[in-house]
């Protein structure tokens, strides 16, 4: 798991991700999963409708009743500074490192809004404890996380 999905996995987030990236490391296991994944929502009632269908990108909207949700298979480069790791609740995930360099590759290829407000929620998880007490009494963003309007800004 990687993608707005990890870094806002807490309840209190100033955001929830439009999608869930589902990063693998080759174009085959891109493939494989999304195979994998489509029959496993097929067979359990849901409706898969491919909207984007490339060897290293598969992008559907997946829906049950009235609910619906994008699910993206991304292929992604299998270097990483850090171990994946395991997450009780979304089974693996990128270490905020590397979330925040695939963030920071992301921000130098597009321009929105969502992408700036995930590099700084990032930036305040991966500050050192030590630094960011320090910075604690300046930080705009813990103010901004209060606004309960912000939250809705970036939904």
């Amino acid at each position: 798991m990687a993608g707005g999905t990890a870094i806002h996995q807490e309840k209190d987030s100033l955001r929830y991700s439009q999608d869930i990236d589902l990063f693998h490391e080759s174009d085959e296991a891109v493939t494989k999963s999304f195979k994998k994944d489509k029959k496993i929502l097929l067979e359990n009632g849901y409706r898969v409708k491919e909207l984007i269908t490339e060897p290293s990108f598969y992008r559907a909207l997946v829906q049950k009743g009235k609910d619906s949700l994008k699910l993206e298979w991304v292929r992604d480069t299998a270097f990483r500074f850090f171990p994946v790791l395991e997450d009780p609740e979304l089974g693996f995930r990128l270490h905020p490192i590397d979330l925040a360099v695939n963030k920071c590759l992301t921000l130098a290829n597009r321009t929105e809004v969502r992408d700036l407000l995930d590099i700084l929620v990032l930036h305040e998880k991966t500050t050192p404890r030590a630094s960011r007490k320090s910075q604690k009494r300046n930080s705009k963003i813990s103010a901004f996380r209060r606004s309960s309007s912000a939250r809705l800004a970036f939904q």
